[in-house]
């Protein structure tokens, strides 16, 4: 989707300039489905199409943040690491 700071709701818009000028604010996304069959025929959409116009797309916004909410905890894969370390003494810098 191109978000350079999903925090502020900032995405990538014009790829032709450098970075910090391609930025643009968006106040959200907005998101649609189409399913097609295997002759790649349009045969649903979300939202449902009314004749062969299809609905305008719900906007998914979000508050901005600074700081994103977690846990910390350590991965199942840290102890096997952390073990396979301990038993190889050339791990370890001398």
């Amino acid at each position: 989707m191109s978000f350079s700071d999903p925090s502020l709701k900032e995405v990538i818009g014009d790829i032709d300039k450098p970075d910090y000028k391609a930025r643009e604010k968006v106040d959200g996304i907005h998101v649609g489905v189409a399913f097609m069959n295997d002759e790649d025929k349009v045969v649903q959409t979300l939202p449902a199409k009314k004749g062969n116009t299809i609905s305008p797309f719900k906007q998914y916004t979000w508050a901005n943040w600074e700081q994103p909410n977690s846990i910390y905890r350590l991965k199942p894969s840290y102890y096997m690491v952390q073990d396979a370390f301990m038993k190889n003494e050339q791990a370890f810098v001398k």
